[in-house]
């Protein structure tokens, strides 16, 4: 708060104000770096004063106030709204062209079921299929015969959302979070993974550094019970 005239005892003199030195305006402590010849000139001829060189100072560039990113309406990807509103032209978001070229046609797959609310539910069963060069999960049900399951396509490639996470800033299922028991939730449905290929074991092995310990010996215990695996198990 700024004192009033009856608290101020004692104000800034021009000998006060010198180049290099430092006051408190307003509680806040300002340097002075410069003045004009006019200025000089008066210190030197009224006050006898050689004011110092300017100190050099460069302005500290003013930032942008932050854009808000609006709301995804539903139409398109999360992905494309937020790059529209980035620039002028509408542009695709960017892909990751390496992680694509190498991993080009390879997948992880698992098996799922309902999280269990209705009886009829038991037996139906969704194939996750996660592609290691997109990011992308697609879920299909394959069809039961005899049971008034049709099955077909429950979701398209995309993203999964993990339920929880910022709309603006989402974090996406990854194979880290995929092994046997997991709980994966897809539009508020509930998902329990009960099987995986061998390809998902293979690829943990060759890449041990991508995946939790816990998570590789799930998949890897799993595959000898179902007897997918024959050999020792080597710690």
């Amino acid at each position: 708060m700024e004192k009033s005239d009856a608290e101020v005892t004692e104000y800034y003199q021009p000998k006060d104000l010198q180049v290099g030195e430092t006051i408190y305006i307003l509680g806040r402590r300002m340097l002075l770096v410069d003045c004009d010849r006019f200025t000089r000139d008066y210190y030197q001829k009224a006050l006898c004063i050689q004011q110092k060189p300017a100190i050099p100072y460069k302005p500290k560039p003013k930032e942008p106030p932050p854009r808000p990113v609006p709301p995804h309406d539903g139409l398109g990807t999360l992905e494309d709204s937020i790059q529209n509103t980035k620039y002028f032209l509408p542009q695709p978001p960017r892909k990751d062209v390496v992680r694509q070229l190498l991993n080009a046609n390879k997948y992880l797959r698992y098996i799922m079921k309902i999280d269990v609310v209705h009886p009829e539910d038991e037996v139906r069963r969704f194939i996750l299929r996660y592609s290691l060069s997109e990011g992308t999960c697609y879920i299909y049900e394959p069809v039961i015969r005899n049971s008034g399951i049709w099955g077909g396509k429950y979701l398209r490639d995309s993203f999964l959302v993990k339920p929880g996470s910022d709309p603006l800033n989402p974090v996406y299922y990854t194979p880290v979070d995929f092994y046997i028991g997991a709980t994966i939730i897809v539009h508020h449905q509930r998902f329990i993974i009960i099987d995986a290929d061998l390809y998902v074991y293979r690829y943990m092995q060759a890449n041990p550094e991508k995946f939790p310990c816990d998570v590789i010996d799930n998949i890897r215990n799993h595959m000898f019970k179902s007897g997918f695996l024959t050999e020792d198990i080597r710690d």
